[in-house]
């Protein structure tokens, strides 16, 4: 029985671990992709950030 108890600990444990790295993994990832979207978003749509209200009309 301790045996069994044991290999499912380390199982546990194993399992544990590789979420844990695929979690970090894919945020960093993630963070880094939106943060070259919204510059590509700023620098293709300056019109947006206009406090002109026509600036969107005559494009």
């Amino acid at each position: 029985m301790s045996g069994a108890r044991s290999k499912l600990a380390l199982f546990l444990c194993g399992c544990y671990v590789v979420a844990l790295g695929a979690h970090t993994g894919e945020e960093s990832v993630a963070e880094h992709h939106e943060a070259e979207y919204y510059v590509a978003a700023v620098y293709e749509h300056p019109s947006i950030l206009s406090l002109n209200p026509l600036a969107l009309i005559s494009r």
